[in-house]
């Protein structure tokens, strides 16, 4: 696999450069960790500071074209997640903290008010009754017709 670097730009508001290289590669095309292996080994970068933009496929050809980002420090490259220091203190923390939610969520059930619960009786009462099916005057007169108008042929 050859890397060819096409253009060069240095980002200081995002703290990076952004990279555009051709690829020439044979058989398939090759995947971003392997393409992310061999620009840092090229420009001799941490390859957990680089980060594979997109891969355009040339059709038909055995070239790609990889737009690649190179950031300062590996906090900054996307998707990355800072590793927890303590994760046993932070379970902790969570045990602690159930307890006193649990006593809190009986002590809203009990404060309902009279209007909420009329409410809910209303909604209770509500979902009881089937609703009928309301025809309108004009369709009761025009099926009536029609049933006349069915007879009298007979």
């Amino acid at each position: 696999m050859e890397i060819n670097i096409i253009d060069d730009k240095k980002n200081p508001l995002l703290s990076r450069r952004e990279i555009i290289c051709m690829v020439t590669k044979k058989g398939t095309t090759p995947s971003k960790n392997d393409i992310a292996t061999q620009v840092s080994n090229e420009l001799k970068l941490k390859k957990e500071c680089v980060f594979i933009d997109a891969v355009y496929q040339k059709y038909g050809r055995p070239t790609s074209e990889v737009h690649v980002r190179v950031y300062d420090k590996k906090e900054l490259v996307p998707g990355y997640e800072k590793p927890k220091k303590d994760a046993d203190s932070a379970e902790a923390k969570k045990e602690s903290k159930a307890p006193e939610e649990a006593k809190e969520a009986p002590e809203k059930k009990k404060e309902k008010t009279p209007d909420a619960e009329k409410k809910e009786e209303v909604k209770e009462e509500k979902k009881e009754e089937p609703k009928k099916e309301e025809k309108a005057p004009d369709t009761e007169k025009k099926e009536a017709a029609s049933k006349k108008d069915d007879t009298k042929k007979e």
